[in-house]
């Protein structure tokens, strides 16, 4: 077609009388696009769109398109819909033509006009069908965007997440029919959901209004689909509609994953809301007339992987019992037991949920016969939720553990991409929705493992029996040694990577990737999370993953995107393209490496073989915050004392990055550097020592150990209130004979240093499971989540302030501690004042009065401590107590002088009986250190500091641990004893 018949036929759509022939143009149009992506930008040019857009807008303002031309003759309302039925449905065809396309849709508020359309009440169902399906296109070609240009993908976010909008897709899924438009309708709602949700804000959004309780409605219509008689009597007066046939699940399900996979709150508002307490309420008043006896769900669980059944949920499943799970067996006998073995089809009855428990036993309980009796996505989106469950909700529940083994060998089944592909029913998903079903399931699958064994190495052994880090090992390499078509359709070329480049997505200059690409670099995402997830604990699991030779794929997911003129196998230059790795791989492969560094042989061997330290390095410096904070984070094992790479990072100027990362204005990047000069000075020479001080500023370290982020209110010598912050972990460090830290290995707190780890990372709720006991109801532990939400990013903050003052405090530590130590301590009384330092550790160890107190969300295992105790907390008390042992180790003018500090020797009294034996055992080095001496010239110093000690009551405190019941507290405190007795006695 011609440019003149392309206008001819849009100045007919804009300007033409006739409905009819308005129609009948945009048929044409519609014809000559649909299936013609080489033509799509063709009419772009010639002004489709916006011509377009004025009938949607048209439409939305309540008026009929053509009643401003036609004053005499009435339009009905059938072609005014028709027209802008066709108008939507030729939009979504443009939306599916790529990334180069999506400005100009963007920029004519495409987005938000097709969003208006999705009003039940003013559109036909048909149109609100079309509008979903021109947002679903949208969000599919902004997968394939390049990584370069955000402000499309920003752009359509801000007008898809407003309030409005997300109540115009809460009335979509809140629809209950049986019809095939709505059931489609609803899947595309879910979809959209499932392919844009990416932030907090977003899911916070998406719960406020009511979205996360509609999904919840449509997942208690499959419940009662499936539910027994009792379970239907249950619910016969209220509004749950059974699903039908015609209903889809594992959009429902995926979506309910993505909006509560990162909140506990989210997951206990999903648990209470309103339509699982009708459902499960009744059925637990109905419990005493009809508890049918039924098997245990893992009396069969040697049938559980393998090939699986399509079945509708609610017809032919098996029963399920909540009686007690008979388990006798360990994990590697029941995974070997669990794999490539058929589940039969069964017709005899249907699913029987518990009439007894709390809601979140019940549901998880219907998940589990999910996971069972379907296949493909549904199972996996099942098995999903059910670990977000158990892990957010009832995580203390003794189920959880053979839940996870049933779980286990279906996922690794799943990644299995030799194996021929489980599927749902052929119609199970509009093509919009999920364009493949082993797209989602080799995407997702990995992951999902990773959020099951992260903190559990029981969990992990199970996976590794089923033979799970071989087959992630295996994807991986197949990303890097067959890698897709690299270009776009229409590109010059079609070729695959040379060996120069192995394994590069890469992408035509305005095309964007093809979407087997965007397959590739999620499935990298996935898999390096789940090596990341069984390298993080286990010494043995990650000498698997070495001997399985993925580490110089580790290190080539480590190349950001750059820029390049790619070449074929002869070196012809074939385009200029982007080579390289986007954000998400480069998240997942540092917290892969640093999983890695955390094991010294791994270290010294593999990595640094692999020069794991040059693509680091080279992220320090990575134009993306996240990005920088992962690399950081890796930097942190590689500088410590017994690796290789330490000296080639100092060459390289690692210090000036880190000190420029410490003045950061992101906490993570604070923490992550701070962390890093820790370990850089560590028994570094005096002057690398000096020029970190002076690179970082004694008057900045001097404010971040100095100032409060909040926890603790302490008088100071006036009597009145002063903060004292609240401690962090220390990691993997101990001290050697003269009390000095040595940092064994940098065992970093995942909960503080790298909350950019995972996507599907979580929030630890330790304290509250110590608190709601099995007997606790779901509405008074939800309340309590609700209560400690509020405060939840507020808290999350304050631990990573607190933190970067603990490794502060840790850094001045090493700053005094090895040789020639007196120099340092000199240098620093000089750079920050004697009297002003003896002042921050005087208030670090005051003891607090409760002030503002961490919510128990945001305390991790090592911040759990009573906010109305007698110490302040171990974490800070350790580090300042240490700080003052490097003095007492310095000279013996710093000894007489820290004798002088009568007001800080006063408030390390009490220590000497802290429940903390790490703190015990500090307070006997000081002891050691201050009575030892080199000389005889110096032994009346020290008898003359023994007496002031007496005298302090530090004497009566040592004795009293010499019974300690640590072994380490208690043979310090004999050497010291000795020392002591010896100087009072006079000899």
């Amino acid at each position: 077609m011609t440019s003149f018949e392309r206008s001819y036929i849009l100045g007919a759509i804009e300007q033409s009388e006739s409905p009819t022939t308005v129609i009948e143009s945009l048929r044409i149009l519609k014809n000559e696009i649909i299936g013609y992506d080489e033509k799509k930008p063709l009419w772009i040019e010639a002004g489709a769109v916006p011509i377009l857009v004025r009938i949607l807008k048209r439409g939305h303002n309540g008026q009929k398109a053509f009643t401003t031309r036609y004053s005499t003759e009435e339009i009905s309302l059938d072609l005014d819909e028709d027209a802008r039925l066709q108008a939507v449905t030729i939009l979504g065809s443009l939306a599916k033509g790529g990334p180069s396309i999506l400005p100009s849709l963007v920029i004519e508020n495409t987005v938000e006009y097709a969003m208006n359309s999705l009003d039940s009440d003013l559109n036909s169902p048909a149109m609100v069908l079309a509008s979903l399906r021109v947002l679903n296109h949208v969000a599919d070609s902004l997968e394939l965007e390049q990584p370069s240009a955000d402000s499309v993908r920003e752009e359509f976010l801000h007008q898809v997440y407003t309030k409005d909008n997300i109540l115009c897709i809460k009335n979509v899924l809140g629809q209950q029919s049986s019809k095939l438009v709505v059931q489609k309708q609803i899947s595309l709602a879910a979809a959209l959901i499932n392919k844009t949700c990416q932030e907090d804000v977003q899911r916070d959004l998406l719960n406020e209004s009511g979205v996360l309780e509609a999904l919840a409605t449509q997942t208690a219509s499959f419940i009662c689909a499936g539910a027994s008689w009792s379970h239907q009597k249950a619910v016969s007066s209220s509004t749950i509609i059974p699903a039908s046939s015609k209903s889809k699940l594992a959009p429902i399900l995926q979506a309910i994953c993505i909006i509560i996979s990162k909140s506990e709150y989210r997951a206990n508002c999903f648990v209470n809301s309103q339509v699982f307490h009708i459902l499960f309420g009744k059925n637990q008043m109905e419990s005493s007339e009809r508890q049918p006896h039924v098997p245990p769900v893992l009396n069969e669980i040697s049938q559980i992987a393998g090939q699986s059944m399509s079945s509708n949920l609610g017809v032919n499943a098996r029963s399920i019992s909540h009686q007690g799970l008979p388990w006798d067996t360990g994990a590697s006998e029941l995974i070997s037991k669990t794999q490539h073995v058929p589940v039969p089809t069964s017709s005899d009855s249907h699913l029987q949920i518990a009439a007894e428990g709390p809601i979140e036993h019940q549901l998880g309980e219907w998940l589990a016969h999910v996971v069972r009796m379907e296949a493909g996505v549904t199972r996996l989106m099942a098995s999903w939720l059910l670990i977000i469950l158990y892990r957010f909700v009832s995580s203390d529940h003794p189920r959880f553990s053979s839940y996870a083994l049933l779980i286990i060998p279906m996922i690794v089944f799943m990644m299995d991409n030799d194996s021929t592909p489980e599927r749902d029913t052929p119609s199970s998903y509009d093509d919009a929705i999920l364009q493949s079903e082993e797209w989602l399931t080799m995407r997702y699958a990995p992951s999902i493992l990773s959020v099951l064994v992260e903190d559990s190495v029981y969990h992990q052994q199970a996976a590794v029996s089923a033979g799970v880090i071989k087959k992630l090992s295996h994807l991986l390499k197949q990303l890097y040694d067959r890698p897709p078509s690299l270009f776009s359709e229409g590109s010059t070329s079609n070729c695959l990577a040379t060996s120069s480049n192995r394994g590069s997505a890469a992408m035509s200059s305005g095309n964007g990737f093809v979407p087997k690409t965007v397959y590739v670099l999620r499935l990298r995402e996935s898999v390096l999370i789940a090596l990341a997830a069984f390298a993080t604990q286990s010494d043995e699991f990650r000498k698997l993953i070495i001997e399985s030779g993925v580490v110089s794929f580790v290190i080539d997911s480590l190349k950001p995107f750059t820029r390049a003129d790619l070449k074929d196998s002869e070196g012809q230059q074939i385009a200029p393209g982007v080579v390289g790795n986007p954000t998400a791989v480069l998240l997942a492969a540092c917290a892969t490496a640093r999983a890695l560094s955390r094991s010294v042989n791994t270290l010294r061997t593999s990595l640094i073989d692999a020069s794991l330290a040059n693509p680091v390095f080279s992220l320090l410096k990575h134009p993306d915050l996240q990005v920088q904070i992962a690399a950081t984070a890796v930097v942190c094992n590689l500088l410590l004392e017994f690796s290789p790479m330490r000296e080639p990072l100092i060459a390289a100027g690692v210090l000036d990055i880190l000190c420029e990362h410490a003045h950061s204005s992101d906490v993570r990047l604070r923490l992550n550097a701070v962390w890093g000069l820790k370990h850089l000075v560590n028994t570094a020479p005096n002057q690398t020592k000096i020029k970190c001080l002076e690179e970082l500023g004694a008057g900045w370290l001097k404010q971040i150990i100095s100032d409060v982020p909040g926890g603790f209110a302490t008088p100071n010598r006036n009597g009145q209130a002063r903060d004292v912050s609240v401690g962090g972990q220390t990691g993997m460090s101990t001290s050697n004979a003269a009390g000095q830290q040595v940092n064994l290995l940098n065992a970093m707190d995942d909960r503080t240093i790298c909350l950019f780890d995972s996507r599907f990372a979580r929030v630890d709720g330790q304290a509250w499971n110590d608190t709601a006991n099995s007997s606790t109801s779901s509405t008074r532990r939800f309340t309590m989540h609700a209560a400690s939400e509020r405060d939840f990013k507020t808290s999350i903050a304050l631990a990573n302030e607190v933190a970067v003052q603990e490794q502060a405090l840790n850094l001045i530590q090493n700053l005094i501690c090895g040789e020639n130590a007196a120099e340092m301590i000199d240098f620093l009384f000089q750079e920050f004042g004697q009297d002003v330092l003896f002042e921050i550790l005087v208030s670090r160890l005051r003891p607090p009065t409760p002030h503002i107190s961490l919510p128990s969300n945001a305390q991790s295992k090592s911040y759990t401590h009573s906010t109305t105790g007698q110490y302040p907390p171990p974490e800070i008390v350790k580090a300042a107590v240490y700080i003052v042992v490097h003095i007492a180790n310095g000279s013996p003018r710093h000894r007489q002088l820290l004798m002088s500090q009568y007001e800080l020797l006063q408030l390390m009294v009490p220590l000497f009986s802290h429940p903390d034996k790490e703190v015990r055992a500090t307070c006997v080095w000081l002891v050691i250190n201050l009575t030892w001496w080199d000389d005889h010239h110096e032994k009346q110093h020290c008898r003359t500091r023994a007496h002031e000690m007496r005298k302090l009551g530090i004497l009566e405190k040592l004795q009293g641990l010499v019974t300690d019941p640590d072994l380490d507290v208690k043979e310090r405190t004999k050497t010291a004893m000795e020392q002591v007795t010896g100087l009072l006695r006079g000899t």
